[in-house]
Order: C-alpha cells, then structure tokens, then sequence
C-alpha cells in the first residue's frame, strides 16, 4: 500500500510540474500616466489562457488582478470556448467548454466548468490540454473588453489565473500564471536634444567678462545654442494624450542682457534672444527666459548672440557670469476630452558657461586703516595671466559688484603679489571679491590673509 502511495505521489508531482496554465500570452497594455490621470476608464486586451491539464465538468477556475480595480458591470456572465477539429494537425481534437460565473468583486473573477462539448460527427479523442479560454473575448456575454477604473491605477497592474478540481484540488498550477494588464509609462519626457547641444559658451575674461570667446574663425561670432525637446513617446499608448501647445522655460541668471536698466524688467536688444519655431510670445526675465507656443512645438533652439565690437560696445554692459542652467517643459494637452496642463518633469540640465581661465573668491578682506592684506597669486603654468578682480562691497553700504583689470599679470610658473595692486586700483573698505586668471584653472592657487595689532587672520578661499 506505501508502495502504491509513493508511485500515487510522484505521479502527481510530475503532472503538476508538467500541467500549467500558461496566461503569459495576455497582451500587456501600456498606460499614459499623462493621459490616464484625467480618464475614469481603463479598457484590457483579451486575458488569454492556454490550459495544460484536462478539465471537467465542475472544476473552478479565478482571474485574480492586482494593482487596478475591476469593473464588476463589465465582467462576462459567462464564457464559451469553441471545440475544434485538429484533424491533420494534432491526434486530438480540443474540447468546447463553458464556463458559468459563479463570483465577482473589484479585484476577481470565478467561473465553474459547466459544460464540455465535442466536435460534431468527429470520432477522435478531445482534450482540454492547448484550449485556450480568453476572458473579455467578443464572443462572451456581455461583449469584450473587461474594463478597470482608471484612477486606482499606480505603476502597473497583473492578473494571476488559477484553477482547481471539484473538490478543492490544486489544477494547472505553475510559473506562468501570472503577468502583467497594465503597465503605467510617463507618454512625454523633456530634456537638452541629442540631436543638439546645451549651454556651453565660454566667457572672455580679455574682455572683462562682458563677452564670450568667439566660437569659430568670426571674431563676431559669439553666440550660444541650447536645443531642447518634448518627446511624445507613443500617442497611441492607452489613454494617451494630445498635445496641444508648449512652453519652454530656462533658468539662468540674464540680467546682464539687460539694455535698459532705466525701465522695470530685462529689455534685450534686437534678435540677441531668438528661438526657432515661431513662438507667439518670449519672455526674458532676470532669472529665466520662457518660450510660449500656441502649437505642438516639440523642438526649439534657444540662441544667445552677443554679436558686436566685443571691446568698443559690448551687448552686456556688465560682467556675464559663471553659471549652471536647468530647464523646464510645460504642455497643454487633452485626453478624454479633458484639457489640463503639466509640466513634463522637474528641471534638468541645461548647461553651463564657464571662464577662459581661473575664478578664485576671497570671501573676506578689510582695505582699511590698522589692517594689513596679503593676497598672493601662485601661477604653475608656463603661460602669464591677466588678472581681474570683481569686488562685491559691505551690504551696509552696498553698490553693484565692479570690476578691475590689474596691472600685474600672474607670472607663470611664479607667485605674484597683487597686494599693491589691488590697492592702487581703488579698492576700498571690507570687501569679498573674485580674482579671475587667464590661466588654466588647475595651475592656479590664491593664498589671502591680514594682520591686526600683531594677529594673523587666513581667509579660506575658494575656486569656482
């Protein structure tokens, strides 16, 4: 009698691990997570099982899903699968089977082998094994599809099938019984175009940093390019959407733009602000430039052109300076007849401009009566460097940063005292200032302290 229960035993276990159910075949629909924020209803392709085991007349079979609640009004009272004639193809025909609901609820569905049917005048075996039963097929009652509420959607949603005997028993299990129904992608992403570049000018500290270095053999050629883009990954995802306009915003500091400081706002000269695509409306501030457009414009190139006599009349009256961009896309668009607007993400890189040597801030140094600066200019490159030095005064008696080129060069391969010079150029008071080298910036260093009454005060500088 052990004997026969241990035989009894693996044969049980060799059909299980042979006998499962197959549901990978299920199509899996991608979701706009834009679109589908405004939509109520999700609507599933055709959950398709290929069974592995023999089925009867009483055997219970559930659709179990998870991650989106199920529409119980769409669910089928019933399902009927065809029996079919494999003459030629297999050594047996498949079974016809229908399946009565028994259950429902927002996450399940459970149907009872009610009926199995042969293929009329057909003499050969059938088999249940390779049938395929598809819930929300067209041919249930009520028709396809199965249809889910949209706003309990997160990041996907799976549907797992299983089945059991009459009596409770374990039928058609295996790894494959499981697979996802929706799969949630963001439908837009903006970023700097690959096809173009980001912000990459370089700022001429020969020209006191009112210029860029020219970027081709023209010495007027002095402009900036940044290509941005709205990619619409698939418009026909589930609940996509439509995009209607667009506007492009990019942070940065253009206050140096400004032609006018006489009137509120930043006014720019003539085309020195352009962007392709014909925008309806530009906007340049203090702090951002913003394309607004009245279409699907999903490209545009930003330029920034300095043309001009960069020495005799530059378009920036004042220092450009050092910076890190970021950018943002905003889109209108419409989905279930809905319009709204968004912003595709948050900022993300946009570029830099960057000097045409070192920047080293002295955070502190007192040019006053009873004090003593000493501020030294290492230079390990074989080249000389310009010095300039920007002066940012005491908020207690505050003035726009200045800017002054020095006398002295930072000798190369030397150290170079500026102490005097900084003197003789005027500056005045408790003070931080910027002291930029036309040098390359890992070859120089810039040491700064002051006496007072015998004591010794090292300021910690730092390179930008």
């Amino acid at each position: 009698m052990l004997k026969k229960s241990l035989i009894a035993l693996a044969i049980a276990a060799a059909s299980s691990s042979v006998m499962a159910a197959d549901i990978t075949g299920t199509a899996v629909q991608t979701v706009s997570a834009e679109g589908n924020a405004v939509h109520t209803v999700l609507t599933s392709a055709d959950v398709s099982v290929v069974l592995a085991a023999e089925y009867t007349v009483g055997d219970v079979v559930t659709f179990t899903f998870d991650g989106a609640e199920l529409d119980v009004d769409s669910v089928p009272n019933s399902i009927v699968v065809a029996a079919t004639d494999n003459t030629g193809t297999s050594p047996k025909d498949y079974y016809g089977m229908t399946l009565g609901q028994l259950s429902k609820s927002k996450n399940h569905v459970t149907y009872r082998v009610t009926e199995l049917t042969t293929v009329a005048s057909s003499t050969r075996p059938h088999t249940t094994i390779n049938q395929v039963i598809k819930l929300g097929d067209a041919a249930a009652v009520p028709t396809a599809p199965l249809k889910f509420n949209a706003k309990t959607l997160a990041s996907k949603a799976t549907v797992t099938y299983s089945a059991v005997t009459g009596n409770n028993q374990a039928l058609d299990t295996g790894t494959k019984n499981v697979t996802d129904l929706f799969a949630v992608k963001s439908q837009f992403k903006a970023n700097v175009d690959d096809a173009g570049k980001a912000f990459n000018a370089v700022i001429n500290v020969n020209e006191q940093r009112v210029q860029f270095v020219a970027v081709g053999s023209n010495p007027a050629d002095v402009v900036d390019v940044l290509d941005l883009k709205l990619t619409d990954s698939n418009s026909a995802w589930l609940n996509a959407a439509t995009v209607n306009t667009v506007s492009y915003t990019v942070y940065g500091n253009f206050a140096f733009l400004d032609s006018d400081p006489e009137t509120e706002g930043v006014q720019t000269l003539d085309d020195v602000v352009t962007f392709s695509g014909s925008p309806s409306k530009v906007t340049v501030n203090a702090d951002s430039i913003v394309a607004e457009y009245a279409t699907a414009q999903l490209t545009t190139k930003l330029t920034l052109d300095l043309a001009g006599s960069a020495s005799s009349d530059p378009v920036s009256k004042v220092v450009i300076p050092t910076q890190d961009f970021t950018a943002t896309v905003s889109a209108k668009y419409t989905a279930n007849s809905i319009a709204t607007t968004k912003d595709i993400n948050t900022k993300f890189n946009a570029g830099e401009w960057t000097l045409n040597g070192a920047l080293v801030h002295v955070p502190f140094m007192p040019f006053r009566d009873g004090y003593a600066p000493i501020v030294n200019v290492s230079n390990t490159s074989t080249q000389d460097g310009d010095i300039e030095v920007v002066v940012y005064a005491a908020d207690n008696a505050w003035v726009a940063p200045k800017s002054y080129m020095l006398s002295v060069p930072a000798k190369a391969q030397a150290q170079t005292n500026i102490t005097a010079a900084l003197r003789n150029a005027g500056i005045k008071g408790d003070v931080a200032f910027d002291i930029i080298v036309n040098a390359p910036k890992d070859d120089i260093e810039v040491s700064a302290l002051y006496f007072n009454a015998g004591d010794r005060a090292v300021m910690n500088t730092t390179k930008k």
